[in-house]
């Protein structure tokens, strides 16, 4: 009696109660106990029958009760202390193994833990802390676990590990949520860095230490700037930067005697300052924590004014202690001492009152209140002040103010009566608006007691802009269901925004969606990009994969039009599941693989990313190349054995495309299943793996064929038989191919001819097979060949074929060995259509559709074709030998160097190097000795920098020049004297600071696009050659379309390039520049030679290898010449 027998007698209806595992806890532990000590000794196939019978079976005793092994648990994982919980006594570690192999399970599914963590209160901190250091499969979902607010802080609200602090009691001190953990904790100990991977904050961010440093609390305040002071050095040094924190109060200061916290912008360090009425630092803070925060002596000129103007000295006191102070101070400059001038600040005693008082008068009598004043005092925070001043500007607008009213000079000054989250306040021109639906995206709108008349009056504003509407969005999203349809249905209605605009709305996290209810009864709401939202999940039925992985969101039909505008879906295509995967591959494989039955849904999701694959872009198609998400299978058996080669998967791996082969042969799959990943057997999966990077099996195996006692000639005349079929019908099978399939579209062309066909038979014939070693990826890798007999095989040599037979061949291997020599790749249906076709007379294959004679003479033409084409391919070569032999193997003169090319655009002058200037012109102009090259680099150059050059200069080079031979001065390509026929015209700055000249007779206009773009690579090119400081007259482009030859020329030191040139060549960008960098150094070396002679060419070669490395420094130039691949 087997183990299988044993188990199946103590399930069965005969089987007595105290033996019955399914009632008897006690006996299924001893049971248990008994298969512990005998199951290392069992066969593979007989665990599997055991566990395929008790798969269903309720037979494991836990503290539940029985169950079955899926639905048991080891006491580990038993967190919430509610799980059926083996009670087997487990000090044999080979009785936990065996109930492992009977699916007793030692984790929870990750699932159920968040969803229990989140509604129980059983457990600690410590427990699940400990729970996930226990669970091998943490790594994998670290991401997912930090979103889940699943650990108690110490006020006993859950939170996510990025929410949470650990408990250090400076940190408590701030009044932040802090991890509930009664243990300390030490620097690198096994918790300490499991906290880390968790992601559970240990100090503040900088930002939101200085938030808490403005509470209203003061003890937690003081608590946060003391903590600010002690880790300023440590911590917050190097991001600290005061503008990033402007308009937050977090500095402890004093302001009319009392203590408060002021910005960064309106506290500073000298006290005297606060006689003025401006925030000083406290005296309790420590001096090098002052200088740390980088805080500023005084204020600034601006600010001072200011304070006159609000709050000038009331009385002749305070007013000497003022202007004493400020006579010490360098704050105000001369021009801001003349604007203090003009304002009421000086206090004078006017008549004594009735009751013996003096009265003090501010000098500055004025009959109406200037528009800057007026709308100062409408900003006032006296409400009374504010009213009676905004209804003086709209009563006397008309008659004062209309004529020097321009809203952008009071930018940032409050005057507009506005509403306010139900409250009278006033607002700037820039941020109140006149409809009032913007409220409720929390835009300011004008007070309903505002006049019509003097709204328009004041150009007030329909709606905000698109980047304001964008703002707000980043600033204060809806963060309810409620308001966020009320947003978007509003903004349906709208014209704001541009599709520019709705793109990048797209990725901003505004789509409030609600989590599962928490502990309290209330739901967590999470906000997401629209981008990363689909509409209306109840499309799927319950317990549809989608609504686990993808977002769905339903806000009514208007406000779901502005989302479908923003780029939300209606349901999850190709590109999104590509993206869900890669980013949690294996997670996605968990969430798929629900019932435990293989990656079977999981490659339903990548049949559906088949289909959409040609539609992704070029960046996720080199991504889903090089994410491990393809399913790979190890298929097992021995390549001896005699197993079905359909066997089953039994080990199946997420790796990357380039990893797997797609088995096109049964036999290759068979023999190297359990050496290598395979690819599902599914055409359509076949294809994504392939165009992700997937290559095919039989290309990497190895083929040595090994004939023994072949038969003589003539002694066989099934070989001839054979290859007849073969000549005669391998046409009409490959008709219908693509030739793009085949290897060698014309190799059977030829095989009519005896000898590049040949057919052979002997008595015994085997194949060696060896896969290559870089796909060896299980098991180590056969050194050896796999060595088997077969029928028949085929030999490719240089100039001929050959198939061998043995007298008991199949016609079946015949068209296995055909495909493989003549297809890149083949299926199993070309072996079985080949196959068909040679088994089939001509007379049956025209019954059954095939145009046997139109095939015939069509592979007829094709021969003659390929004959023709061979005899034109041997005569080429016949003819290149005689040439070679005839020139000495060489072509003859120097080779041009690698970009010189672009100079035969133009002819050269015939044997122009044996021209001389005639002897009336200097014999030693223009020349250049090698030794002096460097010094006449540095003089071009300085030259260059000048500019123009002078008169003086001109009529020297004239004279030393005048009579040297026109093909020496001027080639086609280079031309100075046709310089004349040029204008300057006016591009409106399209060249830049280049000067634009046309040549007088073109009739075309000048391209601007092609202008600013060539205008664009001289500018750069003039860095390279160092000449940013020369005069900006040195360069300049003329447009000369009836001579696009012309590339320029040198004229009096000034260097003329032609834009029809380059709008001629059009060439790619790299190219451009290098090609014009070699033609600005050829016009720069006429600086020194006006010939077109060695000595101009050696001046060429020298310039051009002085300012190449900063060329290929140009980033166009360096990816143009793939420098990261080598170049240098």
């Amino acid at each position: 009696m087997t183990v299988v027998d044993w188990l199946t007698y103590l399930i069965s209806p005969q089987v007595d109660s105290a033996h019955d595992i399914r009632k008897n806890a006690e006996y299924s532990n001893r049971v248990v106990f008994i298969l512990a000590n005998i199951w290392g000794m069992l066969s593979d196939e007989l665990k599997t029958e055991a566990k395929e019978l008790m798969e269903n079976v309720a037979w494991i005793a836990t503290n539940q009760g029985l169950q079955l092994g899926s639905e048991a648990y080891f006491k580990e994982a038993d967190v919430f202390r509610d799980l059926p919980v083996i009670t087997a006594n487990l000090f044999d570690p080979q009785v936990a193994t065996v109930l492992a192999e009977f699916g007793v399970s030692k984790q929870l599914n990750f699932d159920d833990l968040f969803a229990k963590a989140k509604e129980s209160d059983t457990w600690s901190a410590v427990e699940m802390i400990n729970y996930l250091n226990s669970d091998p499969r943490i790594e994998d979902i670290l991401e997912e676990i930090r979103t889940h607010a699943i650990f108690p802080c110490d006020k006993g609200r859950k939170h996510c590990t990025i929410e949470l602090y650990l408990p250090h009691p400076d940190v408590q001190r701030l009044s932040v949520p802090v991890l509930d953990w009664p243990h300390r904790i030490d620097r690198d100990s096994e918790h300490d860095l499991l906290f880390t991977k968790l992601g559970f904050l240990r100090h503040p961010p900088l930002l939101k230490l200085i938030e808490i440093a403005g509470s209203a609390d003061p003890t937690i305040r003081h608590a946060a700037f003391k903590y600010l002071s002690d880790k300023f050095d440590e911590l917050y040094d190097m991001d600290y930067d005061p503008t990033n924190y402007e308009g937050m109060p977090f500095i402890p200061a004093v302001k009319n005697g009392g203590d408060c916290v002021g910005t960064y912008e309106e506290v500073y360090k000298d006290p005297s300052w606060a006689m003025l009425g401006f925030q000083i630092v406290h005296f309790s803070v420590d001096q090098k924590i002052i200088g740390r925060l980088r805080m500023r002596e005084a204020p600034s000129a601006k600010q001072v004014i200011e304070a006159f103007k609000d709050r000038p000295p009331d009385d002749i006191d305070t007013a000497t202690q003022w202007f004493a102070f400020l006579a010490t101070k360098q704050v105000l400059s001369p021009g801001d001492l003349k604007e203090i001038a003009s304002i009421s600040i000086v206090p004078v005693e006017g008549p004594a009152l009735e009751d013996g008082s003096k009265q003090v008068v501010m000098l500055g009598f004025l009959r109406h209140p200037p528009l800057l004043k007026l709308i100062e005092i409408a900003g006032s925070a006296d409400p009374t002040i504010r009213h009676a001043a905004f209804k003086y500007l709209s009563d006397k607008f008309d008659e004062l103010y209309d004529m020097d009213y321009d809203p952008t000079n009071y930018e940032g000054m409050p005057f507009i009566p506005i509403v306010k989250n139900d409250e009278d306040c006033v607002g700037t021109y820039e941020e109140v608006y006149k409809d009032p639906l913007w409220a409720m995206m929390g835009f300011q709108i004008v007070h309903s007691s505002v006049d019509q008349k003097i709204i328009n009056r004041l150009r007030m504003r329909d709606a905000p802009s698109a980047k304001q509407v964008i703002e707000a969005f980043k600033d204060r999203p809806p963060n309810d269901i409620e308001t966020a349809t009320e947003w978007f249905a509003f903004l349906a209605t709208k014209q704001v925004l541009s599709p520019g605009d709705l793109q990048e709305i797209a990725g901003i996290p505004i789509v409030p969606v609600e989590e599962p209810v928490l502990e309290d009864g209330s739901k967590r709401v999470v906000m997401v990009q629209p981008r990363e939202c689909f509409l209306d999940g109840s499309q799927y039925p319950e317990g549809h994969l989608y609504p686990r992985v993808f977002t769905f969101v339903d806000f009514g039909e208007r406000a779901n039009g502005f989302l479908k505008a923003c780029g939300v879906k209606a349901k999850p295509d190709c590109s999104d599941i590509v993206s869900v995967i890669i980013k949690n591959p294996r997670g996605f494989l968990i969430k798929t693989n629900t019932g435990g039955k293989g990656p079977e849904k999981y490659l339903n999701e990548l049949r559906t990313v088949a289909v959409g694959y040609e539609g992704l872009t070029k960046e996720n198609k080199e991504i889903v190349s090089d994410a491990p998400i393809f399913v790979g299978y190890h298929i097992s058996g021995s390549p001896n054995s005699n197993q079905s080669t359909t066997s089953g998967k039994d080990e199946f791996q997420l790796v990357k495309a380039s990893e797997v082969l797609i088995a096109d042969d049964l036999e290759n799959r068979r023999i190297f299943g359990e050496l290598v990943w395979l690819a599902p057997q599914d055409e359509l999966l076949e294809k994504l793996y392939e165009s992700a990077g997937a290559m095919y099996l039989s290309n990497h195996v190895k083929y040595t064929v090994k004939p023994r006692e072949p038969h003589k000639k003539n002694d066989w005349v099934r070989c001839e038989e054979v290859r007849e079929a073969i000549v005669e019908k391998l046409p009409i099978f490959l008709h219908e191919f693509d030739t793009q399939r085949l290897k060698n579209p014309s190799l059977h062309l030829s095989w009519a001819q005896q000898s590049r066909f040949l057919v052979k038979g002997c008595k015994n014939l085997n194949v060696g097979k060896r896969l290559d070693h870089d796909y060896c990826v299980a098991h180590g890798c056969r050194e050896d060949n796999f060595e088997s007999p077969v029928s028949a095989e085929i030999i490719d040599a240089d100039s001929s074929v050959t198939l061998w037979l043995k007298k008991a061949e199949h016609v079946d291997i015949v068209a296995v060995a055909l495909c493989r020599l003549l297809f890149k790749t083949h299926k199993k249906h070309d072996i079985l259509s080949l196959m068909t076709i040679l088994e089939t007379d001509k007379e049956t294959l025209r019954r059954r559709g095939y145009d046997v004679d139109r095939i015939k003479d069509a592979h007829a033409a094709a021969v003659l074709e390929d004959e023709k084409k061979t005899k034109e391919r041997e005569r080429l070569r016949e003819k290149q030998s005689k040439e070679q032999h005839h020139d000495g193997g060489h072509s003859g003169g120097r080779p041009w160097p690698r970009f010189f090319g672009f100079w035969r655009w133009g002819p050269r002058p015939k044997s122009e190097s044996k021209l001389k200037p005639t002897s009336s012109g200097s014999k030693n102009a223009g020349k250049v000795k090698v030794s002096e090259i460097d010094q006449s680099i540095e003089e071009i150059m300085e030259d260059l920098m000048k500019g123009e050059s002078t008169p003086e200069e001109q009529e020297l080079r004239s004279r030393e020049h005048s009579n040297a031979s026109s093909k020496l001065k001027d080639v086609e390509y280079c031309a100075e004297q046709k310089e004349t026929d040029l204008v300057e015209v006016d591009v409106d700055g399209a060249a830049g600071f280049t000067r634009v000249w046309k040549q007088k007779t073109a009739n075309e206009d000048i391209p601007r696009d092609d202008l600013a773009d060539f205008a664009e690579i001289i500018h750069h090119l003039i860095i390279v050659f160092d000449l940013g400081n020369a005069h900006n007259t040195l360069f300049n482009i003329f447009w000369h379309p009836d001579d696009p030859d012309l590339m320029g020329f040198n004229r009096n030191r000034l260097i003329f390039l032609n834009l029809a040139h380059y709008v001629k060549k059009s060439v790619p960008l790299g190219t451009a520049y290098i090609e014009w960098y070699y033609i600005i150094v050829h016009e720069m070396a006429h600086n020194k030679t006006p010939f077109h002679d060695e000595h101009h060419e050696l001046l060429f070669a020298a310039l051009s290898s002085r300012y190449l490395p900063k060329l290929h420094k140009v980033p166009e130039v360096f990816n143009a010449l793939e420098c990261g691949k080598g170049c240098s």
